[in-house]
């Protein structure tokens, strides 16, 4: 969602000064008087609110939120008939529910905010509606069920089976029940195996290949495989493979799997029909996410190349030199002009480069216009700190 944003604002930025002034007032490291209105720069200046906002938006960072409750609300109201699209469907509910118990925590890190466009995020993160989705989701899924980052085969795969609350249908119960029994009995199976053949086998669970394979180190197997290994595969410094025992269990793990996410997606649906009304206060926070901020700059100022120059005869330096003298020598950059500079004195040596830097620094920052160089000198971030318009 952040991408998509912010491909939006670079191609069709904002013009209107008086919305750029709020949300520099938001986010800026800046403070001035204008007809006698202060504009304050909370969220660089106020590092304990900046963290505060910033943690209470982690949740959120893998969620495209425009896209959810796009998804949510547009589609046609019936149950899934593959267990693909009813993962799909079991998957959104459950990043719905990582939404919705993140929206309180960022109305909470808002509060006491003096900017004017803070204040409006707050509000549009309070909306009462909110808690009563949360209530009805509530009711119907597991409060331990999650999707969250880090979450991947069997783990991704069971938050999803058992995302309905126990209890809540009888007959979706006794599917992943059944579902267990057959994963325990693939693991049985494998613990036999390593057992038999008095090797390391380790079951590894892979979605897209149909279920469990084992794989052994090449180093603890001498000689071939044990007999009935099929679909040998090397993977690095192991071996994959399966058996037709295996193969079977896989399939009836398989059959119980996808009844129980058609299943768990019929429910999924009911529950859907219940929020959808109140589901304009997620478009209200949705909009509340887009906070980026843009300035309008008169110019775009860069020294990015180390080359050198052999056709006017400049060393790597002086060709840095040259171009760096370009932008200040000629007055180009203003207080409403955007610098880059790459390797800030990189061309020279450390001595000289510390000078050069600080000379090119002091200059940007009397100039006040917005610069952002990348430089290996330790002392350069004091002139950052001196003024907030100097960003590293």
């Amino acid at each position: 969602m952040a991408v998509r944003l912010l491909r939006v604002n670079i191609l069709a930025p904002i013009t209107v000064q008086s919305s750029i002034d709020a949300r520099l007032d938001a986010v800026e490291a800046y403070e001035r008087v204008e007809i006698g209105i202060v504009v304050h720069a909370e969220l660089i200046n106020t590092e304990e609110k900046y963290r505060s906002i910033k943690g209470a938006l982690r949740t959120l960072k893998k969620i495209d939120l425009d896209k959810l409750v796009a998804s949510l609300t547009t589609s046609e109201p019936r149950t899934s008939t593959t267990p693909g699209a009813a993962s799909f469907r079991v998957r959104q509910m459950l990043d719905l529910r990582s939404v919705i118990r993140s929206l309180p925590t960022i109305a909470t890190a808002l509060q006491g905010c003096r900017s004017q466009l803070l204040q409006v995020i707050a509000e549009m993160v309070s909306d009462e509606r909110i808690a009563r989705i949360d209530e009805r989701i509530s009711d119907t899924l597991n409060q331990d069920a999650n999707v969250a980052k880090g979450l991947a085969g069997l783990a991704s795969l069971n938050s999803k089976v058992f995302a309905v609350r126990a209890n809540y249908d009888r007959l979706l119960d006794v599917a992943r029940e059944t579902y267990k029994e057959n994963v325990g009995d693939i693991l049985d199976l494998c613990k036999s195996l390593a057992s038999d053949h008095e090797l390391p086998f380790t079951p590894t669970f892979v979605e897209s290949a149909g279920g469990f394979w084992l794989t052994v180190r090449k180093d603890e197997v001498r000689g071939d495989l044990p007999r009935g290994c099929i679909n040998v595969s090397s993977k690095g410094a192991k071996w994959k493979f399966t058996t037709l025992e295996l193969k079977k269990r896989n399939s009836r793990m398989k059959d119980s799997l996808d009844e129980t996410l058609l299943m768990s997606d019929r429910v999924i649906q009911t529950l859907v029909g219940e929020i959808i009304g109140d589901i304009g206060a997620l478009y209200k926070a949705s909009e509340a996410a887009d906070t980026s901020w843009n300035r309008v700059h008169d110019a775009l100022l860069s020294r990015l190349s180390n080359d050198d120059d052999p056709e006017r005869s400049l060393s790597t330096f002086s060709n840095e030199m040259a171009a760096t003298a370009m932008i200040l020598r000629t007055r180009l950059a203003t207080d409403k002009s955007l610098v880059l500079i790459d390797e800030l004195g990189r061309g020279t040596s450390p001595q000289e480069g510390i000078g050069i830097s600080h000379a090119i620094a002091e200059e940007l920052i009397h100039r006040k216009a917005l610069s952002r160089p990348v430089d290996y000198i330790e002392s350069l971030p004091v002139r950052r700190e001196a003024h907030g318009r100097f960003l590293g």
